[in-house]
């Protein structure tokens, strides 16, 4: 869905709302130098290797503005060199986190002796359901434990081995993101210059608010930072400034 303001009244605006579901059974190409292919999980049941692409952000919003701030009248030369030509623009995300499918790696490794598979599930703990996987408070409180690590349990032991993890494919989401991205801008046209030459300012802020935006945690249940949040999606405040003369 898509809003358009154009330029009036110095002002414009396009807004961009995304809701989306996409549903796969493996978001990437696989090869096997014995099967030529691609598992995932139990070969006997392909209906648990289907579900939410592990790429799917559900909730996509997108805002861009650009604002032209009125000038003083230039009966006031002053304030008019000084306060009149200053634009602000910029652009907003908000988005979903991820799905998030969680594996474990210790119940991986081989299929009938072969160690091509690499991908098992990991297997839920009796009575618990993908609402009871993330672990309550906000993303900063639980990066160490974003998921309720004893919502997971070692899979039914089956003579020498383990049975196939019987969690679903995309069961819940990681970490949304809300970036502000701001640019503030300037035009001083230079009078008594050849051409009416103009110069221009620009300073341009990315995550502007400095907000913390979290990676996904680790999904694999055998890794020793199983569940922690160990790095951030984009990165700290950037601002950087630009000076252009036009002739």
């Amino acid at each position: 869905m898509n809003l358009t303001k154009r330029l009036t009244k110095h002002f414009q605006l396009l807004a961009s709302y995304t809701w989306t579901k996409t549903l796969d059974d493996t978001d990437q190409a696989g090869s096997s130098a014995t099967f030529g292919g691609w598992w995932s999980n139990d070969q006997r049941n392909e209906r648990q290797a289907y579900g939410p692409s592990e790429f799917l952000r559900p909730q996509r919003l997108i805002i861009s503005y650009l604002y032209t701030l009125p000038e003083p009248s230039k009966s006031m030369p002053a304030a008019h060199a000084l306060l009149g030509g200053w634009q602000l623009s910029g652009v907003t995300t908000f988005q979903s986190g991820n799905m998030l499918t969680v594996y474990d790696g210790a119940r991986s490794g081989s299929i009938y002796g072969w160690p091509q598979f690499t991908s098992g599930r990991a297997q839920l703990a009796p009575g618990v359901t993908s609402a009871d996987l993330v672990t309550a408070g906000t993303v900063t409180s639980k990066l160490n434990n974003y998921f309720n690590k004893a919502s997971f349990a070692n899979p039914p032991v089956i003579g020498d081995g383990f049975d196939w993890g019987n969690s679903a494919r995309g069961i819940t989401t990681g970490p949304d993101q809300r970036n502000f991205d701001i640019g503030l801008s300037k035009t001083t046209h230079l009078k008594g210059t050849p051409e009416n030459s103009r110069l221009g300012f620009r300073a341009e802020f990315f995550n502007a608010f400095n907000t913390s935006q979290f990676a996904n945690p680790v999904t694999d249940r055998s890794s020793a930072t199983f569940a922690r949040i160990t790095a951030t999606a984009v990165g700290p405040r950037v601002i950087q400034f630009a000076l252009k003369y036009n002739f």
